[in-house]
């Protein structure tokens, strides 16, 4: 049984290649200080997309094995896309596991996050990311210590606040630690997704940093091992590759003329009260833009227009270019943002991925060469990331009318962080290689709690090298899908 503790703090989207100029801006001392936390890991993260990493980093298994790929799953026999819940998730998390052995912790924001789901040795609030309302176990937990404002503004003295609000849980809570506690953290993914100036300059946000570095120390001297870690990275990108439109040139994807009914990312806030218009660019016009390379300044005429037009309206705009999928008639299309992948209707997927591996700008692979276990047929048939080292990133899941749209565009990228400060030696970091999959993040942390480890974690023969204690291996899914079926009766999903 567990005699060690262990304090795990999430950045979400932090990227591995602003360490260094966090380091040479001075944000963050503690966090941000090799001599104090060191170099750490490469944290590769494919999907690179929150709902699917933060389960596997949580887990120690890949999406195919807890279920969820991305912020929606695309439903093959009804040809439509959901929004994914607690109620996709098939694999069980470290806090649920540790609550299986009668150990206790304390997790701030799992994820997925909504609905809870039962973990009677967990003390748990989730109210940022996707929750459509803050939860607490114990009940009203999270009123005492964090802004009521819902939703939440997301803006840096909402963050603030946030950071605050859990230092402040934390100190209450760490009386008397539990062996586990897990903060994650919507930061600074909320941000980046607005504003990047924080990659060219990190100072700008060192009244937060420096929250969060109290937060880090806090948990650092309650426990004296410590990992900080992100669930993917971000970049700015030069060049947006619209798969769709090479699957449309081939032969696969067919335009529907009508709009489909589709979901994205931005729409999550619609949930939650705020009104939104969504404006066509046709085809035509969009791909005439780009040859005149016009896009650009376009865009932003365009923007300033619709800004001004919502602010008298109080709508939320969005400009969607072109088509969407005609999700019956393809035999091969990109459902939704953020899926990473192409869905197949009929075709081969061995010929599709032939077919993308032509182009300019992409990785390609079949499902399983990455993805394996009982849910990976819930993922994408051929998976597709841009190629980020090189300046590419994946388009909109729309036909637009060209292949390739050279913009500056921020999104994921697929390195995130895995950083340690670590009083015991559970764990022999020198036979880790630089570069890590995110789900070694669970089996590592649940090797050093010394608890039997879920029987098909993945990366099995790294978890052994790397552990150095002895490791005893556990079926826990079954009792996992038991108590999850009893806490979603009467739940809409």
């Amino acid at each position: 049984m567990a005699d060690r503790r262990l304090a795990v703090l999430g950045l979400d989207a932090f990227p591995y290649w602003l360490l260094e100029k966090a380091r040479e801006a001075g944000v963050a001392s503690f966090i941000f200080n090799d001599k104090t936390i060191g170099a750490g890991k490469r944290l590769s993260c494919i999907p690179p997309v929150t709902p699917a990493s933060w389960p596997s980093m949580m887990s120690g298994v890949n999406p195919g094995k807890h279920g969820i790929f991305s912020f929606l799953s695309f439903d093959r026999r009804e040809k439509k896309a959901f929004f994914n819940t607690a109620a996709q998730l098939e694999h069980p998390r470290i806090h649920e596991i540790l609550s299986y052995e009668g150990l206790r912790s304390l997790v701030v924001n799992p994820i997925p996050d909504f609905p809870l789901l039962p973990a009677s040795k967990a003390v748990i609030v989730s109210n940022l990311f996707f929750t459509p309302r803050p939860l607490s176990r114990p009940r009203g937990l999270h009123e005492k210590y964090f802004p009521s404002e819902w939703p939440p503004k997301y803006d840096l003295e909402f963050l603030e606040s946030y950071v605050e609000g859990v230092r402040a849980l934390l100190e209450d809570q760490l009386r008397d630690p539990p062996p586990l506690t897990w903060v994650t953290l919507d930061y600074p993914d909320v941000v980046l997704h607005k504003d990047t100036r924080l990659f060219r300059d990190p100072s700008i946000h060192s009244s937060l940093w420096g929250r969060i570095d109290k937060l880090a120390r806090l948990l650092y001297d309650n426990y004296g091992n410590l990992m900080i870690v992100s669930d993917h990275g971000f970049r700015e990108f030069k060049v947006r590759v619209n798969v769709n439109d090479i699957l449309y040139r081939e032969g696969y994807a067919v335009p529907s003329k009508e709009e489909t009914e589709h979901l994205h990312e931005q729409e999550v806030f619609e949930a939650r009260g705020e009104e939104a218009k969504k404006i066509r660019v046709p085809m035509t016009l969009y791909k005439l833009l780009v040859k005149l390379r016009l896009e650009g300044v376009a865009r932003k005429i365009a923007l300033r227009i619709l800004r001004f037009y919502g602010s008298k309206t109080g709508k939320k705009i969005y400009l969607k270019p072109g088509y969407s999928i005609d999700y019956e008639r393809s035999r091969a299309f990109v459902p939704f943002t953020f899926a990473y992948g192409v869905y197949t209707n009929g075709a081969d997927p061995r010929q599709v991925a032939a077919v993308l591996r032509r182009y300019k700008g992409l990785r390609v692979w079949l499902r399983g060469e990455v993805y394996n276990g009982p849910y990976a047929g819930r993922g994408p048939d051929v998976v597709v990331l841009g190629d980020h080292e090189a300046g590419y990133t994946l388009g909109p899941p729309r036909i637009v009318g060209v292949i390739y749209t050279r913009t500056d565009f921020a999104t994921h990228d697929q390195w995130g962080i895995l950083l340690h400060k670590m009083e015991d030696d559970s764990i022999d970091w020198d036979a880790l290689p630089l570069e890590v999959p995110n789900h070694l993040v669970g089996s590592l942390a649940m090797c050093h709690l010394r608890v039997p480890l879920p029987g098909d974690i993945d990366d099995r023969g790294l978890v052994e090298r790397s552990c150095n204690s002895s490791i005893e291996y556990k079926d826990y899914n079954g009792k996992f899908r038991i108590a999850k079926r009893l806490a979603l009766r009467g739940v809409k999903r």
